[in-house]
């Protein structure tokens, strides 16, 4: 282990690291100042550490801010966290300030704004913070709300601005915590007494509590959503059934084939089957593929590249099965059954 350099102050800290080697986080410089909150003396500011040994650059504050932190960087240089003054900007525990911010490769610092809230130095836990950013150069992290009493979890992106993603049902306040290159979101929900909720959020879905997506018996209920990569995995903290807070790593399903209708009788000679219920590992479109499997009776299979194609039923009253296949983008292939009594004419 190789100790990283500050800014000339004792204290430094690292948030991410991207695929080119750089490390984005906090160092402390020589410069006292006396409302800096307390146990702290001198101001720090965000920092990009180079690949090369010793190699570190400073990501100067907004124009009448003093120091900033930085959260999470992606592969192209980009930078995002939060700009303050030392009274007002908290770089331990809850890191908090009032500007979230978004710093380009060559060092520009831009304010993302906010979703209506100030900050003062009574309300450091409730702020503006910029903390994860993906490949596409969209951000998400928290901001506070008119009045100062909570805050969301936002989305920020260079065309539409920031976005309120709002809570999980119920819930008080929420934070993003990562987005993966996708632009699916994850982070955490609270109620009023900061019980907190894994969540993912998706484009068109909106905001699900994690808990609901996970297997009946998991060991764990999923408190925080940390991060998320570009297949969907995702990973957090959660709490055991006797209290134990873990790590977790959650995992998508495989993809899988789901044949309709179930347990269905028809008397009409065409009906139409259903492979809607499919769903494939990246979350890409499937392609379907519909037979009849060795021993069935035979039936004529209209569309049977679709997710919903037309039967002929050709024979009488009998038991009529149909395999679907389908296949995602990774060439990953997955089957389903579905046995149809036919008992019309």
């Amino acid at each position: 282990m190789t100790p990283l350099p500050t800014l000339g102050g004792v204290n430094g800290g690292v948030s991410a690291i991207n695929n080119q080697g750089e490390a984005a986080g906090v160092a402390e410089n020589s410069v006292s100042d006396s409302t800096c909150i307390k146990p702290l003396q001198h101001h720090f500011e965000a920092v990009i550490w180079g690949p090369k040994r010793g190699e570190i650059r400073e990501l100067r504050p907004l124009p009448g801010d003093s120091v900033a932190f930085a959260f999470w960087l992606n592969d192209n240089g980009q930078v995002v966290g939060t700009s303050g003054l030392c009274e007002n900007t908290l770089p331990t525990g809850v890191v908090s300030g009032p500007h979230a911010v978004l710093w380009e490769k060559d060092g520009s610092v831009h304010d993302l704004g906010n979703l209506g809230g100030t900050v003062n130095t009574d309300l450091v836990a409730v702020g503006n913070r910029a903390i994860g950013i993906n490949n596409q150069g969209e951000v998400v992290g928290g901001s506070t709300l008119p009045g100062n009493t909570t805050a969301h979890a936002f989305l920020w992106t260079k065309e539409t601005g920031m976005r309120d993603l709002g809570t999980l049902p119920g819930d008080f306040n929420s934070g993003a915590l990562g987005i993966n290159d996708k632009g699916q979101v994850v982070g955490v929900s609270n109620d009023l007494s900061g019980n907190p909720r894994a969540f993912l959020w998706q484009k068109g879905m909106g905001m699900t509590d994690l808990n609901k997506l996970v297997v009946k018996d998991s060991p764990l209920y999923l408190l925080f959503a940390a991060g998320i990569d570009s297949r969907g995995e995702i990973a957090g903290f959660g709490l055991t059934s006797t209290g134990d807070v873990h790590a977790f790593l959650a995992t998508r399903a495989p993809t899988g084939a789901s044949a309709g209708p179930k347990n269905a009788t028809v008397i009409a000679r065409q009906i139409t089957l259903d492979g809607t219920a499919s769903f494939s590992v990246d979350d890409e479109p499937l392609t379907y593929q519909w037979s009849i499997p060795q021993g069935s009776p035979q039936a004529a299979i209209l569309h049977g590249n679709t997710a919903t194609p037309e039967v002929q039923f050709a024979s009488g009253r009998n038991f009529y099965s149909f395999q679907l296949t389908v296949t995602d983008s990774t060439g990953e292939s997955a089957t389903g059954l579905v046995t149809v009594n036919f008992q019309g004419n």
